[in-house]
């Protein structure tokens, strides 16, 4: 029973772990992707209480960014890359709110113009495969971005207000969008103004329970297979313990509590015995016989006023077990108590 709860308890903890991380970074990518549409009505949109308006909510989006939820520590290695691509615009988001707050608007402008770079669309992209991300919502599409054309000008300013098409697939390398799920592409470039509340209501979750699936299985095959193999041990080894039964009829002694009493031993196997005694077992769960000079705790199964079954709580050695079968009279000591004992 504690086997198959520890299993059982391992499962859970491997199938519930993932989802816990996976979680809060798809809520970081959409909150990241959130600023794309602030930082495009920015860009397009002159009216100075619109500016300040999207502003605002800016400011108050990156505040809800944790880049630890987007790239836990464990993973910091793994997405190095991606890391530094989120810090570099994360702070140029910082900055520009800030500037904003102080007076500076064309400086925050500025910044925000050269915060979003190819690297950084490579990045969040990755991200989104690591997490397996996919809206809830279809959105409206985004510019495409190869590897090599990240690699070659990783912190060239991408301008939101259109498309940037002289992208072209180099040989050898796979043409990335941001995001190659429906209904993610060319998020962040279009040239229709859009409502920042529109873009807002675009969520994402998580896809499947789990995002390193193929991780996931080769734990379950693992554990299948330990699981499987104990079991097949188990039942292989008792029933090599029941075919070992023998007929001994040998004297030995019992011990409930601080009393000890002599008893029969009619047979005996490597898991358990059949004992003859004098009304001694009633209502009594445990006990303990004395083979070889050594003292073997048991649970009483079954009992009457002469005979009782009883199962070891842990299997005898083969060897006590043999010495049991080829000399029961003398390796056993007789029985203290004054009654004599008889077989039926």
């Amino acid at each position: 029973m504690f086997n198959k709860a520890f299993l059982l308890t391992i499962f859970l903890m491997m199938t519930s772990a993932v989802p816990a991380i996976a979680a809060p970074a798809c809520q970081m990518i959409d909150k990241v992707l959130g600023t794309f549409s602030l930082v495009r009505d920015i860009q397009i949109d002159q009216n100075d209480k619109h500016y300040a308006e999207n502003m605002s909510k800016l400011a108050a989006l990156v505040e809800q960014i944790s880049l630890p939820a987007l790239v836990p520590p464990q993973s910091l290695d793994e997405l190095s890359a991606e890391s530094a691509a989120l810090f570099h615009y994360i702070s140029s988001l910082r900055t520009a709110v800030a500037s904003a707050k102080s007076g500076y608007d064309d400086h925050a402008k500025q910044t925000l113009n050269t915060g979003i770079t190819k690297a950084f669309t490579a990045s969040i992209q990755s991200l989104a495969y690591y997490w397996n991300c996919m809206p809830e919502q279809p959105a409206p599409d985004i510019q495409m971005v190869s590897v090599a054309e990240a690699r070659s000008a990783p912190n060239k300013p991408l301008y939101l207000g259109a498309a940037d098409t002289s992208v072209k697939p180099v040989r050898g390398e796979r043409v990335k969008p941001l995001m190659e799920k429906p209904g993610i592409r060319n998020r962040l470039a279009d040239n229709r103004p859009t409502d920042s509340r529109l873009a807002g209501r675009v969520k994402f979750g998580l896809v499947t329970p789990v995002s390193n699936t193929s991780l996931l299985l080769a734990f379950m095959v693992f554990f299948g297979l330990f699981g499987t193999l104990y079991i097949v041990h188990k039942r292989a080894r008792n029933y090599k313990v029941r075919d070992a039964r023998c007929f001994v009829h040998m004297v030995s002694k019992m011990r409930m509590g601080k009393s000890v009493h002599g008893i029969i031993i009619v047979d005996i196997s490597m898991n358990g015995a059949k004992i003859q005694h004098r009304k001694l077992i009633k209502k009594q769960k445990k006990l303990q016989i004395e083979l070889g000079g050594i003292w073997y705790p048991g649970q009483i199964q079954w009992s009457n006023q002469r005979f009782a079954g009883v199962k070891f709580d842990r299997p005898i050695g083969a060897q006590v077990f043999n010495t049991v079968l080829q000399s029961p009279g003398s390796s056993i000591a007789a029985p203290t108590n004054t009654e004599t004992l008889t077989s039926s």
